[in-house]
């Protein structure tokens, strides 16, 4: 039974389906992944974790909101840090690596997007990024990044299991 459902959380998804992402897709799922893993994880049991994707101009913007513990302002800086979780205490109670939003930096990156998140301890978080809705085509021709994998990402939701 997933995680989520174990906690009673409410998931709200709220995804506008007809965008094109010129994208690598195994990228950009894990980039989601680790974003809904983690909001699914730090939110107590009946509270609420959306997932927003909608197209403003030429960007794509996704978001993953939760009513979950949040994170201080002095451990915000340390988030996109790889090996770095915000405290050893956490770690013992929640588990992880301290990779997965290091990883979301670095993909996020790579697709000439770009990440940030705003939180409060104790009320929740708000991860978004945007990337942009032809971004590979940029990348290719400048840095020839994800040549063999650089595929049109149609955005569907599918997170039963």
């Amino acid at each position: 039974m997933p995680l989520s459902q174990v906690k009673s959380l409410e998931m709200d998804f709220n995804l506008e389906l007809d965008i094109g992402i010129q994208a690598d897709r195994s990228r950009l799922i894990q980039i989601l992944y680790n974003l809904i893993s983690n909001a699914v994880k730090f939110t107590p049991e009946g509270g609420k974790v959306s997932v927003y994707c909608k197209k403003i101009g030429n960007r794509a913007i996704f978001s993953v909101t939760d009513t979950g513990i949040g994170i201080s302002s002095e451990d915000q800086k340390y988030l996109f840090e790889p090996f770095k979780q915000i405290d050893s205490g956490m770690n013992r109670q929640y588990g992880g690596t301290g990779l997965g939003l290091a990883l979301v930096k670095q993909f996020v990156d790579l697709h000439k997007g770009r990440v940030w998140f705003t939180s409060v301890q104790g009320k929740g978080s708000s991860f978004i990024f945007e990337l942009p809705v032809n971004g590979l085509d940029e990348v290719e021709k400048s840095e020839n990044v994800f040549k063999d994998s650089a595929t049109k990402v149609e955005v569907s939701a599918n997170f039963s299991g």
